[in-house]
C-alpha cells in the first residue's frame, strides 16, 4: 500500500521575494539586517539571470512563519536599521517555483 504525506500550511515557510535589493548587499547582510529587525530566516538566496549567471536585484527568502514574520511586509526600505537605505518592494511567492529565466545563486 503507498501513501503519501503533505505538510501542513502553517508549518510551511512563509516565501518572499524583495526586489531593489542593490547587487552589492550580500546575502548574509541581509538576513542579519532581518533577524535584527525580529524577523527570523530561514534562507537568502540572490536571484541571477541564467545565462550569464550575473545577479539581478531580486532576493528570494524563506521565513518562519508566525506573527513576527508577517511585519516583513511593512519594511519600504532597506536600510531602515542599516546602511543601504534603498527603497525595496517585498511580494509573497505564488508557487513554489522560480521564474523561468531566473535561478539561486
Amino acid at each position: 500500500m503507498q501513501f503519501h504525506s503533505y505538510q501542513l500550511t502553517e508549518d510551511k515557510p512563509l516565501k518572499v521575494v524583495l526586489r531593489g535589493m542593490p547587487d552589492d548587499i550580500a546575502e548574509d547582510e541581509i538576513s542579519q539586517d532581518l533577524a535584527r529587525q525580529g524577523i527570523r530566516v530561514l534562507s537568502c538566496k540572490r536571484m541571477v539571470v541564467e545565462q550569464m549567471r550575473c545577479p539581478i536585484p531580486l532576493v528570494f527568502v524563506q521565513l518562519t512563519k508566525n506573527n513576527q514574520s508577517k511585519e516583513v511586509f511593512r519594511i519600504t526600505f532597506a536600510g531602515s536599521t542599516s546602511p543601504w537605505n534603498s527603497p525595496v518592494s517585498i511580494i509573497r511567492t505564488r508557487t513554489t517555483e522560480l521564474p523561468r529565466r531566473c535561478g539561486l545563486r
